[in-house]
């Protein structure tokens, strides 16, 4: 019988005074991070805090990505305080975060700033289901953590990487289901576009990993019928 995988280490395993602080600090590249976050009372964005996702994504970039997103064109989904972003950015990529509200946008710049160097990272906002104008692609890779979450959201969601996904991107997703339904329904919905890998949690993190939380990895069919290059 395969041993349960300890995933003590969650944030939504603590006390949300604990989670919600106003800074997170967390060790990428054997380098402490510090993130902004909104404040307990200051929470009226889901993201204006990090998410379980978002960590197992940025762990996840440290133990396979080394190398492989340098010099890159990486664009972040629904970045939140940019966690995963800025672990793409310290691996060497050319990162664009991205997010729809201001007050998250506002975090994202002063987070990106204190870590990227300012040639390497631009901050957008973008509500998915939009025409990309100011995204500057094409992507190499476009990443999102626990972006998969409100059924009336997905449809957009899957508008925009459709849109803004290439024949040579890839795609990486990490996601702790809200709803596995949702989950499920969304990856059915684009299936005959994406060829959808769920990869394998071996492959995560040893330590910043957990059952509930996949990775998964999408590339554009040969002849999907997409209207995108």
């Amino acid at each position: 019988m395969a041993q349960k995988i300890d995933d003590s280490w969650r944030l939504n395993l603590i006390p949300s005074s604990k989670r919600l602080s106003p800074i997170f600090s967390f060790e990428i590249l054997n380098k402490n991070i510090e993130l902004q976050q909104g404040m307990v009372s200051d929470i009226d964005s889901i993201g204006k805090t990090v998410w379980d996702g978002g960590i197992v994504l940025s762990k996840y970039f440290e133990k396979k990505f080394v190398d492989i997103f340098k010099d890159k064109n990486v664009l972040e989904l629904g970045s939140g305080t940019g966690l995963a972003g800025i672990t793409a950015g310290l691996l060497g990529a050319k990162i664009t975060l991205t997010d729809y509200d201001d007050g998250v946008l506002d975090l994202l710049r002063i987070n990106s700033a204190k870590y990227l160097q300012p040639h390497q990272f631009r901050v957008i906002k973008y509500s998915w289901g939009e025409k990309a104008i100011d995204l500057q692609g094409p992507f190499d890779y476009i990443i999102g953590s626990d972006i998969i979450y409100y059924h009336n959201l997905a449809p957009l969601l899957q508008q925009s990487l459709i849109e803004l996904a290439t024949d040579n991107t890839e795609i990486i997703l990490a996601n702790d289901p809200f709803s596995v339904i949702i989950q499920n329904n969304f990856f059915t919905s684009i299936e005959h576009v994406f060829t959808i890998e769920k990869i394998e949690i071996e492959e995560h993190h040893e330590i910043y990993r957990s059952e509930d939380i996949s990775i998964f990895k999408l590339k554009k069919k040969i002849n999907s019928n997409s209207n995108s290059n």
